[in-house]
C-alpha cells in the first residue's frame, strides 16, 4: 500500500512539475507495479487540474502549461493501452472533433485543449489544421459527435468559423450538435454574433465550457 501511494504520489508530482518524461516514467512504473491503471489516470488528472488553476491564477505560464498536458498525453496513452491488455476500456464521457479552419495552420492551442479534453476522460478527434467548412460537417456525422470546436489563431480566418456554422445551418443539421468556437483571436462578442454554443478563451476554461454543455 505504501509503495502503491508513493508510485501515484511520484506521478502527481511529475505531472505538477511539468516534466513530461518523468510523468511517462512514473506512469510506467506504476503499471508495472501493477496498479490499476483507472487509479492512475484518476491521480493524473487531479494533478493536470492542479496546474490548471495555476495557470488561471498566473502562476503557471502556457508553456509550462503545454509541459503538463504533454505528460498527461503520455500517461492517458499508456493506460488505454493497459486497459485494452485488460479487455477493459477507459469510460467516455462524450465525443468532440476539434480542427483549426481552413486558412489556418496553427496547432498549438488545438493541441493543449486536446491534451486536457482527453485528460478528463472524453473522446476527441483531431481534424488538425486547414480544416475545410464541409470536412468539419462530414466528421460531426461520421464520429457521431456530442460537440464540435472550431479554432481559430489568426484575424483573417476568423469569418471561416462564420462559414462553418453556416453550412451546419444549410445542411439542416445544426441542432444535432454543439458548435464552440475558440483561439486568440476568438471573442465571446464574436461568438454570439456567429451563433456559437460557447466560447472558451484557454485550456482549461475550454474543459469547464464542455462539461457544462454536456
Amino acid at each position: 500500500m505504501a509503495d502503491d501511494l508513493f508510485s501515484l504520489d511520484r506521478l502527481h508530482y511529475a505531472i505538477t512539475a511539468r516534466d513530461d518524461e518523468e510523468s511517462e516514467n512514473a506512469a510506467k512504473k506504476a503499471i508495472e507495479e501493477g496498479l490499476d491503471p483507472l487509479q492512475i489516470t484518476d491521480t493524473a488528472i487531479r494533478a493536470i487540474e492542479e496546474v490548471g488553476r495555476d495557470f488561471e491564477e498566473g502562476r503557471v505560464y502556457l508553456p509550462e502549461l503545454m509541459l503538463a498536458g504533454l505528460g498527461m498525453e503520455k500517461v492517458m496513452s499508456l493506460c488505454q493501452e493497459k486497459l485494452l491488455e485488460l479487455g477493459q476500456k477507459l469510460a467516455t464521457k462524450g465525443t468532440l472533433i476539434i480542427g483549426t479552419v481552413s486558412g489556418d495552420i496553427h496547432n498549438i492551442g488545438k493541441d493543449l485543449v486536446i491534451s486536457m479534453w482527453r485528460a478528463k476522460g472524453f473522446e476527441v478527434h483531431d481534424l488538425g489544421v486547414d480544416v475545410s467548412a464541409s470536412r468539419f460537417v462530414s466528421a460531426a456525422k461520421d464520429f457521431n459527435a456530442d460537440i464540435v470546436a472550431l479554432s481559430a489563431l489568426m484575424s483573417t480566418t476568423l469569418i471561416e468559423q462564420k462559414a462553418v456554422m453556416e453550412l451546419f445551418e444549410t445542411k439542416g443539421i445544426r441542432d444535432r450538435f454543439k458548435i464552440i468556437v475558440g483561439g486568440g483571436v476568438c471573442t465571446q462578442e464574436w461568438a454570439d454574433e456567429i451563433g456559437a454554443d460557447g466560447y472558451a478563451e484557454d485550456a482549461t476554461r475550454a474543459v469547464k465550457l464542455i462539461e457544462t454543455l454536456l
